[in-house]
């Protein structure tokens, strides 16, 4: 079953993801997991949960380690396309082996244009298994139609503040 977690920026569904993984922990999956300097964010990370493994993921553009790759950018995020690529093939991995719960943070404007975790979302979920999708708020309807979902349920965390 499809269950599509919804807010708006800030919301907490990455935390609403997480707290629903620490009572499910047969699941598995990658959280977007917000990165802080001095209290300021920075970007996000890629938290690949059975692995429990932080990768570098998004940085803004006024926040980039000397290290990290300025060739993709989003916004005021340039990101890191290998990693992208890492959670395109680890997410396919979890799928292909039926993990259930699968937890997927986030589809958005990247993934509308091909890239991001677009080759997940075009892989498909297995019906049977339950999958947690995090799309903020303003981009369900188009992800629901861009990629012909069918949600069981849609959490809008926004209803219950989960920061």
């Amino acid at each position: 079953m499809l269950h599509i977690v919804t807010g708006d920026r800030d919301s907490g569904k990455s935390r609403f993801l997480m707290e629903h993984h620490e009572s499910h922990p047969q699941g598995d999956g990658i959280i977007a997991l917000k990165v802080f300097v001095e209290e300021k964010i920075v970007g996000y990370d890629a938290y690949f949960i059975g692995q429990n493994k932080r990768v570098p993921l998004m940085r803004y553009h006024d926040a980039l380690p000397d290290d990290f790759p300025r060739g993709e950018k989003i916004g005021s995020f340039y990101y890191d396309a290998k990693t992208f690529m890492m959670m395109n093939a680890y997410l396919i991995n979890l799928i292909q082996k039926k993990t259930s719960p699968l937890y997927v943070d986030e589809i958005g404007r990247l993934e509308f244009k091909g890239h991001g975790l677009d080759r997940v979302m075009k892989y498909g979920f297995h019906p049977d298994e339950d999958v947690y999708l995090v799309i903020r708020d303003e981009f369900v309807r188009e992800a629901i139609s861009h990629y012909r979902l069918r949600p069981e349920e849609i959490i809008d965390v926004g209803a219950k503040r989960y920061v």
